[in-house]
């Protein structure tokens, strides 16, 4: 399946949006070209390099937090697709930007931090590695 455009979204087209808004759609523009290079190519959801990952972390005192690469290249995003606090079950809402701050170091993936979340709570995360 070939597609006509490259989907994008632009900032401009959003003047007065806040700062955290703007920087959501920067990652998922980042989503989307991955997802348009993809579907380009011909690639479906078998064949896409990418993987889940889901852990327990205390932002006070468990970061940086290394988690072994299990896609098959150097990652090129990682995004959080659910966090909710460990042994309640319940879903925290995201209220704002909710940012990882991560790098590869050649083996693993290192999370340095994960903003908008209690430095003293316990959470579970799950994240979505391509």
């Amino acid at each position: 399946m070939k597609l006509q455009d490259k989907p994008l979204f632009r900032i401009e087209d959003y003047p007065d949006s806040p700062e955290w808004f703007q920087k959501a759609m920067g990652n998922l523009n980042g989503f989307m070209e991955f997802l348009y290079s993809a579907l380009n190519k011909n690639l479906d959801e078998i064949n896409i390099n990418m993987s889940f990952y889901t852990f327990t972390a205390t932002p006070s005192s468990d970061f940086p937090l290394k988690i072994s690469n299990k896609v098959k290249m150097a990652p090129k995003a990682v995004l959080l697709c659910q966090r909710e606090e460990a042994g309640v079950g319940a879903h925290s809402k995201i209220t704002g930007a909710t940012t990882i701050d991560w790098e590869f170091d050649g083996t693993n993936i290192v999370i340095n931090s994960i903003s908008g979340l209690t430095s003293d709570k316990k959470y579970s995360i799950t994240i979505l590695i391509f």
